[in-house]
């Protein structure tokens, strides 16, 4: 996925995060046993630090301010944790209007950074 992310829109980067987080079912074991050696081993073999952090990269965009990184952070900790919650809500499995829900989540916040987060910027004086 971190391969292509820089030719992948927002909306599909984080719903490949969604559909992955889903179909690891040793990792969402792992979660669920509090087991984290098992997450750790994998994280280890497939090199998800780095992965993330293109996919972060990429989310952000070209250019990227130091506030769009962090929305972009936020955004796939919301679309992992987000998965997490529906998987446990539903006893391992991720029904298709929480993969939704899950990820209108993280698009909101990836989206938070437009036109508001500018009004924000410029009614707030500064100190």
């Amino acid at each position: 996925m971190a391969d292509v992310a820089a030719d992948r829109s927002p909306r599909e980067l984080l719903a490949d995060i969604i559909d992955l987080q889903a179909k690891q079912p040793a990792a969402y074991m792992a979660l669920q046993s509090a087991d984290p050696s098992v997450l750790q081993e994998h994280s280890r073999r497939h090199d998800f630090a780095g992965r993330t952090e293109e996919i972060i990269l990429a989310l952000a965009g070209r250019d990227a301010t130091s506030g769009c990184i962090i929305r972009a952070s936020m955004a796939v900790a919301a679309a992992r944790e987000g998965a997490t919650a529906a998987l446990r809500a539903r006893s391992g499995v991720l029904a298709p209007d929480m993969r939704l829900a899950v990820l209108n989540a993280a698009m909101a916040v990836v989206e938070s950074g437009g036109r508001q987060a500018h009004e924000v910027r410029t009614a707030v004086a500064p100190v």
